[in-house]
């Protein structure tokens, strides 16, 4: 048996306190490709952090409530 990968957790928090300051209509989370918001009907990069595939698929939304 092999040993179970402990899921990494991303912390939203900023991300969603930037999209209320710059009033983002849309957060955009994908694979392979840097977090992105939309603001205004334009899509920006927030940052050039790439998020992994796997970081992505493994029930992204698990944290919300």
């Amino acid at each position: 048996m092999s040993a179970a990968v402990p899921a990494q957790v991303m912390n939203t928090k900023p991300l969603f306190k930037l999209m209320v300051e710059k009033k983002a209509s849309t957060c955009f989370l994908p694979a392979i490709a840097p977090v992105k918001i939309k603001i205004e009907g334009k899509i920006f990069p927030v940052n050039k952090q790439v998020l992994s595939r796997r970081r992505c698929v493994r029930r992204p939304w698990a944290h919300v409530s």
